[in-house]
């Protein structure tokens, strides 16, 4: 996995973080600019995914947990609660460091939460490009007529 460092906004404090954790002996790493294939199987793999974001634009690592099956703890607001709201995902204030803990416990530690979880995430409905191709053309068409004179 690679240790390059991200792009992220003010990401040096959380790399100064895994740097002391790694010193301290902890378990912890950094995987950036991973293949396909190791991220899916990481997903797959996984207990859970936590991803309680303040800026992300889609949520796209909620949506990828969710389509391996992994259950995720995520932001309440915006493209996060939208994705969760599906099923398969706990969603918290992701400025509120108790209820973020709380809902990575509960994955770790309740087995028939995590399990009503994951069953969840494996059971929602997925879609095609084309059917999302076919429906956003359909949306478009329905919803912006052109005038007659056009």
């Amino acid at each position: 996995m690679s240790r390059t460092r991200g792009n992220a906004w003010h990401s040096s404090r959380f790399y100064r973080r895994v740097t002391e954790l790694q010193a301290a002996n902890r378990p912890v790493e950094a995987a950036l600019g991973v293949p396909d294939d190791t991220l899916w199987a990481l997903y797959r793999h996984a207990r859970c995914t936590v991803f309680p974001s303040l800026n992300e634009g889609f949520g796209l690592p909620v949506a990828e947990s969710l389509a391996s099956g992994t259950p995720v703890v995520t932001s309440d607001f915006g493209s996060m609660l939208e994705i969760g709201a599906g099923g398969g995902a706990l969603h918290v204030n992701p400025r509120d460091d108790h209820a973020i803990a709380a809902a990575i416990r509960t994955l770790l530690t309740d087995d028939l939460t995590h399990a009503r979880l994951a069953r969840d995430a494996v059971a929602r409905s997925s879609r095609s490009w084309e059917e999302y191709a076919r429906e956003t053309w359909e949306f478009l068409v329905s919803s912006n007529p052109l005038p007659d004179n056009a």
